[in-house]
């Protein structure tokens, strides 16, 4: 009776054995649960109650695994959006400065065209100009900015 006992016990680890590495194998092949489902009971004739919860365990692993990604991935993306933003806020401050820096030099020029086209003629206006530009650069390059070609004047 004690060895009956004994085998069972023994038969019944052995299968428990076969059904892990069964489900194992199902598992690496499956996409689903149903898949899941379906690789039990046709390949290892698996019957449908005990196929049932290890299709659930199954998909239920899948999902937690895609939301998961799904939630890393939107981190990703909200880490590189605002990264984006970043660098545009930066390059629209540049932007602005190195435009109000500009307006100053076309400011500055049009007091010199101004004042030596009444009192100094073409060469003093000139010499008004470079002391504009002067200014201009050193503005730029205190800014940080790249000392770029003087843009169009404003209408």
């Amino acid at each position: 009776m004690r060895y009956l006992s004994l085998m069972l016990l023994i038969a019944s680890c052995g299968s428990r054995h076969d059904h892990q590495r069964e489900l194992a194998n199902c598992q690496l092949i499956s996409k689903s649960g149903d898949e899941l489902a379906r690789c039990l009971i046709m390949k290892y004739n698996w019957g449908a109650d005990s196929a049932g919860p290890a299709k659930t365990r199954f998909q239920w692993t899948l999902d937690s695994i895609r939301i998961e990604h799904e939630k890393q991935a939107a981190a990703v993306v909200a880490r590189e959006q605002a990264r984006l933003d970043s660098i545009a806020a930066v390059q629209h401050a540049r932007q602005r400065t190195a435009d109000r820096i500009d307006a100053e030099f076309w400011n500055c020029d049009g007091v010199y065209f101004i004042y030596f086209t009444e009192h100094g003629g073409q060469e003093r206006r000139d010499s008004g100009r470079a002391v504009c530009l002067k200014a201009r650069t050193a503005a730029l390059q205190r800014a940080g900015l790249p000392v770029k070609a003087l843009p169009e004047p404003e209408p």
